[in-house]
């Protein structure tokens, strides 16, 4: 094991551990997910070569709107690394009740059989006003170091039947000021997304349409099915 995948672990560990010490806490709410899926799509794109995923994650939130939070997945980019580990700070505000919501938040993307080859920050700000979501991020390195500059404006819908079902459908435009980033001539493309959960037997079992316009049999449309378990 390399000190990169040690490091990663040890993120991990630190994280479960103060999720344990924040659940003890009052005016704190801590959360663990766990979800398997068919595939594991990012804007889009498979990152496991449509192969399946196992992914993870914990969340803690204050009362005052900041949260914080790790999540992980198996990837497969036909290299060294295997594993994606997020990190991410965020605030949301209830302006309006749950009416309008302004947030922003930082997320750290780090591949850790990579070294920082791959590793970057994304900075984000969304609005929301009932059920749609409007947002955008950003980031100055995308996807490593010397990473091109890259924006990704999005827009997103949805619905709940409480305790029966929930719809969404999201549609974003990944852009970068770098030509052939996404393939021969294509230094932008759109994603888009159409999904339906189901409570069955305290898990959630989520359908998804995916995919986008570029041209890869990776992030062709596909259906994608994943069950998760929210603690």
């Amino acid at each position: 094991m390399n000190r990169l995948t040690k490091l990663a672990r040890l993120h991990l560990a630190v994280a479960f551990a103060f999720f344990a010490y924040a659940q003890s806490v009052s005016g704190v709410e801590a959360e663990a997910n766990v979800t398997l899926s068919s595939d594991y799509s990012f804007r889009g794109v498979s990152q496991t070569g449509l192969d399946p995923a196992i992914q993870g994650g914990f969340d803690i939130a204050l009362d005052n709107g900041f949260a914080i939070g790790t999540w992980a997945s198996n990837v497969n980019f036909n290299s060294a690394t295997s594993m994606e580990l997020d990190l991410y700070a965020s605030w949301e505000s209830d302006t309006i009740g749950d009416l309008f919501t302004v947030s922003a938040s930082i997320i750290r993307f780090e591949y850790p059989s990579e070294g920082d080859v791959l590793d970057y920050m994304e900075f984000a700000i969304g609005v929301n006003i009932w059920n749609a979501s409007f947002g955008l991020n950003f980031s100055n390195e995308y996807f490593g170091a010397n990473g091109p500059s890259f924006v990704y404006p999005f827009v997103g819908v949805g619905w709940e039947q409480e305790d029966q079902f929930s719809v969404a459908a999201h549609v974003g435009w990944s852009s970068v000021d770098s030509e052939d980033f996404f393939g021969p001539g294509e230094d932008s493309y759109m994603d888009a997304s159409l999904s339906i959960t189901v409570p069955i037997a305290e898990l959630d079992v989520t359908g998804s349409l995916v995919g986008s316009t570029l041209d890869d049999p990776s992030a062709e449309f596909r259906f994608i099915l994943s069950i998760g378990k929210s603690f």
